[in-house]
This record gives C-alpha cells, sequence and structure tokens, in this order.
C-alpha cells in the first residue's frame, strides 16, 4: 500500500502547528504509521506541490493570503479532483463556499482534538471507500490525479492523448495509452470495461442501452459500435450486468 499523503495549508503558524500536533496524536492513536504529513505556508505552495505529489487528505485554511483556501480547493479539485478537503477556518461565513467544493468537514478555529478527530475519521473512511478501485492517471505538466473508476463513463482517444469523461467532473487529458488503460482497468475490476470502437472504453456499468446503431449513456451520450462488434458487446453487457445481480439490463435491438 502507497503511503498515504496529507497536506496542511495554513499561514497562521500556530495554527498549522496545532493541526499538525493533533494530526499526530490522531495518527498513533489509530495506529496509522505510512503516512507522510507535508505542510504548506500557502495556497500557491500548496498548489505548486501538486505536480509533485499526489496528496489524499487537505487540511486547509480558508483565509489564505493571495488566494482563498475556497479558491484553492477549485484548483485542487481540477488537478486531483479524488482529494479529501477538510477546512479550518475561524471564520464560519463560508460554509456554504466550502459544501460547493464537496469539503468532508468544516472545523472551527480554535481547533478542538475531538471535532478535529471526527473529521480525520470521516476522511478516512472515505478514503478506505476507494482504496481498491483508484488508477492514477498522468494528467500533463507533470501533475497526477487519482480516480475512482466507478467515476469513468468512458475513455475516447485521439491522437495519442486519451480524454476520459467522468460522471461528477470535468473531463481530464491523460497522457497513458488507451491501451494501458485497458489493461490496468480490467485487472481492477474483470469485464466492466470494453471496446466497443476504435479508440473507445466504456464503463459498461454507465451503459442505458445498446443497439446496433450505438450504445447510449445514462449521461446521454452516444457511443459509436463497430458492426461485427455488437452481438459480442450485447452478450459481455448481458453477463456483466447478470453477474451484479441485475436482471432488467436495458438492450434496444434496432428494428428494420
Amino acid at each position: 500500500m502507497d503511503p498515504i499523503e496529507i497536506a496542511i495549508c495554513d499561514d497562521a503558524v500556530g495554527d498549522g502547528d496545532t493541526a499538525d500536533r493533533y494530526l499526530q496524536e490522531y495518527l498513533r492513536e489509530k495506529r496509522y504509521s505510512q503516512v507522510q504529513v507535508r505542510q504548506y505556508a500557502g495556497a500557491f505552495d500548496l498548489l505548486g506541490a501538486l505536480d509533485q505529489h499526489y496528496i489524499d487528505i487537505v487540511l486547509l485554511d480558508i483565509l489564505l493570503p493571495g488566494i482563498s483556501g475556497i479558491e484553492a480547493a477549485r484548483a485542487i479539485r481540477k488537478i486531483q479532483p479524488q482529494v479529501k478537503i477538510v477546512f479550518l477556518t475561524s471564520s464560519p461565513d463560508y460554509a456554504v463556499e466550502a459544501f460547493s467544493v464537496q469539503a468532508l468537514h468544516y472545523v472551527m478555529k480554535p481547533l478542538q482534538k475531538s471535532i478535529f478527530f471526527e473529521a480525520m475519521d470521516r476522511a478516512f473512511v472515505e478514503l478506505r471507500k476507494v482504496e481498491k478501485k483508484q488508477i492514477v492517471v498522468k494528467i500533463g505538466g507533470g501533475a497526477a490525479a487519482k480516480l475512482d473508476i466507478e467515476e469513468i463513463e468512458y475513455i475516447k482517444s485521439y491522437e495519442h492523448e486519451q480524454t476520459i469523461y467522468l460522471q461528477h467532473q470535468e473531463p481530464l487529458l491523460a497522457k497513458q495509452s488507451l491501451a494501458f488503460f485497458g489493461e490496468i482497468l480490467d485487472r481492477l475490476a474483470p469485464q466492466q470495461f470494453v471496446q466497443p470502437y476504435k479508440g473507445y472504453l466504456i464503463n459498461l456499468k454507465a451503459v442505458r442501452i445498446i443497439q446496433q446503431e450505438g450504445i447510449f449513456l445514462f449521461s446521454g451520450e452516444k457511443i459509436p459500435i463497430a458492426r461485427n462488434n455488437f452481438r459480442a458487446l450485447r452478450d459481455a453487457y448481458f453477463n456483466f450486468s447478470f453477474s451484479l445481480g441485475v436482471t432488467g439490463a436495458v438492450f434496444k435491438p434496432k428494428r428494420f
């Protein structure tokens, strides 16, 4: 298992030190040993580090110099969308904005250890939920993003770059090959991802209807299907759906 990366970003030295002290106590109490903790004095330092490190959890002050913690969180979501964000702040005024960037918790300062521990419990629970089904994607500029494979709808290849279309996030442009994604996704989720047409890899869980003229996803996207691939894909869809206990898999034959 790779070490868990936790970032603390707070320009107030005393507050950052308090967060680090409580975090170290929490890690000892819960017996988490493979954890790397890094401190950053401002949002720009944190965002610059995303090119070098994947971060699992960030403890983020909101009232930062330069750009606010809310703005930093929006930038983090674009680069590493699966980061678990816990806001640390002295002001209750940003709660609505905080949850607009899918923050896990909003912890008021001065920090109380019991509330801080509760926030960390939530963050580690969320990490465990996705631990076994994540992939790391190279997205340019030296940056990387860790994605939950259940969020992937489909991947489209064009001119040696792959666009990954996601359920709840903006598409990502990835540098690895389609063959790479096909191999790693099949290893993590056998039979769940298939190639209906040259340059496409789709998640069968995202499929609403399969017919000879194309595949329609729940998002409304239409994916082309090779004519000689239709029967094999239809059977793969049924077999995968039945393996999940889904008896109502939707198949819509084209009528002539």
